[in-house]
């Protein structure tokens, strides 16, 4: 009898092994595409790290791409009291980035809103 339930057992066992148990399939989160530059843009990249932005001179039609390079969350945001404020990051995680389209030449001063004091930069457009 002993034998015969052990067989029962067993057989049970195999039959459950060969009904597919599998682990439930991920969910696959599509990847964020990026988005396109604009036809003939130049690019500018600009590195956000150890509390500092960078100034930089651009023509007028060139992207600056932002990225963050350091453990802090940051900010990209344009400055100009009193005026519209034309580019606002929000807040960039480390290893994201930002960029702006700069079409009109002038001068582009900007800051991180988490750190104002000390990460300040200037963007220069020329024609």
């Amino acid at each position: 009898m002993t034998k015969a339930l052990i067989l029962v057992a067993s057989l049970f066992a195999l039959l459950a092994l060969g009904c597919g148990f599998t682990a439930p399939e991920p969910t696959r989160i599509p990847a964020t595409p990026i988005p396109t530059l604009p036809p003939g843009a130049e690019v500018a990249e600009l590195s956000i790290m150890n509390f500092q932005h960078a100034d930089a001179t651009v023509k007028a039609g060139t992207v600056v791409i932002w990225t963050n390079n350091d453990r802090p969350l940051h900010t990209v945001t344009h400055i100009n009291p009193g005026a519209e404020r034309l580019f606002d990051s929000q807040t960039i995680a480390p290893e994201k980035a930002y960029r702006y389209h700069f079409t009109e030449p002038g001068t582009y001063d900007y800051q991180c809103l988490i750190h104002p004091v000390n990460m300040k930069g200037t963007i220069t457009v020329t024609e």
